[in-house]
């Protein structure tokens, strides 16, 4: 089963599809523990909002280097659009 994780690379929006299993992992071994943190350390001073999109503007000025993971949907980028390529049902609770 695939899951989206999509990063902000400049003004662009890059989606990558990995295995569930592969962000188990990423989360488990904490690969991104310093930005997890960064953002952790200054959410106090964020106002987040959603956005249409389904970003989040966090009206904060230094850039949040976290990726978006959408377990729900698998998409992928079909010239410049997000294309849904499966709906898996995941929902992530409390």
């Amino acid at each position: 089963m695939k899951v989206t994780v999509i990063k902000k690379s400049g003004s662009k929006e890059v989606i990558n599809r990995l295995e569930l299993q592969e962000i188990a992992a990423i989360i488990k071994e904490s690969r991104i523990k310093s930005a997890v943190w960064n953002v952790r350390s200054v959410y106090h001073l964020m106002r987040p909002e959603r956005l249409e999109d389904g970003q989040i503007d966090a009206h904060f000025k230094p850039n949040i280097t976290l990726p978006r993971i959408n377990f729900a949907v698998d998409y992928d980028n079909y010239r410049g659009e997000k294309r849904r390529q499966a709906y898996n049902g995941l929902v992530v609770g409390d």
